[in-house]
């Protein structure tokens, strides 16, 4: 073989590898394309809580968020322009912008902030990637209608009734989000009530802020959900150089016991059910990449894996775990790849 047959060799082995990795990566989007569009959507176009039609079906703005930053994480430009017009019935017209309905129907009055944080950011962001103007603007009009509804007497609020002109009297700690509020150009010096949640007696936070009685509180006095307890880690993690104590309480509960259950007693710190959370390990996934750990980060694809069922998740599968994992996942996939 001569010198030139050999590159040309070569040069035809890297054309056929990259062409099988662009292959192995399309067919693993669609894969979570399909099973969004087999065994989530609902007859009204909107994305359903629950697959199937096991239980009664409810369409949150929580299921339109994660899928339209999952859109965006992939590239799917036609895909995310779809949602954005699929999702216009949930959009209500405030006096200072829109906010997104919480849930579907026409008697909801009010929205969820990390939803409609969550919209909006996706939005912002596929107004540069996509070069689309109208998603900027989409985006701008939420932020400003999170800014006079959610934001009340100096402190933001779960939700805002726009029928009763009224945000809600508390916060949980779990909708704070320091990287959109960086992305936005909120102020940043809103953040530092997350270190309310701490507690001095308890290696696991306080979820929630009661803005009337200015003082943290307990969602649960008995026991903590792990989805809601490493969703305010991420955000101490963003203020304190130092490790947090229930970080290193999660990898010694994984060294010593293989797995991270999703609910603890807050007291005895010993698992209170017997299953897994999927959105447990995405979080503590994505939160070792947002740190540039993506070793650390490789530690969670395992357990992630055994419980993510692309596609064909079980009747009991919330679209929030699907979704969550989907997104950690292709996360690690491009971190990988670059």
């Amino acid at each position: 073989m001569t010198g030139k047959q050999l590159i040309l060799g070569i040069g035809s082995i890297m054309i056929i590898a990259a062409a099988f990795v662009f292959i192995n990566v399309y067919n693993q989007q669609d894969a979570v394309v399909s099973t969004v569009e087999k065994e989530y959507r609902g007859e009204n176009g909107l994305i359903q809580n629950y697959p199937g039609a096991a239980r009664e079906a409810k369409y949150l703005s929580e299921a339109e968020g994660l899928y339209l930053e999952y859109l965006l994480l992939a590239g799917r430009k036609e895909l995310f322009q779809e949602e954005v017009e699929r999702m216009e019935p949930l959009l209500q017209k405030v006096p200072s912008g829109k906010l997104v309905q919480w849930k579907e129907g026409s008697a909801t009055s009010t929205n969820a902030l990390i939803d409609d944080v969550r919209i909006a950011s996706a939005l912002d962001q596929a107004g540069t990637e996509f070069n689309d103007r109208s998603y900027t603007e989409l985006s701008e009009a939420i932020q400003d209608g999170l800014r006079t509804g959610n934001f009340a007497e100096g402190s933001w609020r779960d939700y805002y009734d726009w029928q009763q002109d009224q945000a809600s009297p508390e916060i949980h700690f779990s909708y704070f989000s320091s990287e959109k509020w960086k992305q936005f150009g909120w102020p940043q010096e809103e953040l530092p009530i997350i270190h309310r949640a701490k507690d001095s007696g308890s290696v696991f936070y306080l979820e929630s802020y009661n803005a009337v009685k200015q003082q943290p509180e307990a969602y649960n006095l008995q026991e903590v959900n792990m989805i809601d307890q490493v969703l305010i880690m991420q955000q101490m993690n963003t203020k304190a150089p130092e490790k947090e104590a229930l970080a290193q309480w999660i990898d010694e509960k994984y060294e010593k016991e293989g797995k991270i259950y999703g609910r603890y007693h807050r007291t005895s710190e010993e698992a209170s059910v017997n299953y897994e959370a999927a959105s447990v390990y995405a979080l503590l996934l994505m939160q070792e990449i947002d740190q540039g750990n993506i070793q650390e980060a490789e530690k969670w694809e395992e357990p992630l894996r055994k419980l993510h069922e692309e596609s064909t998740p079980s009747a009991e599968t919330h679209f929030f775990d699907y979704m969550l994992a989907a997104i950690a996942l292709e996360r690690l996939e491009q971190e990988q790849r670059s």
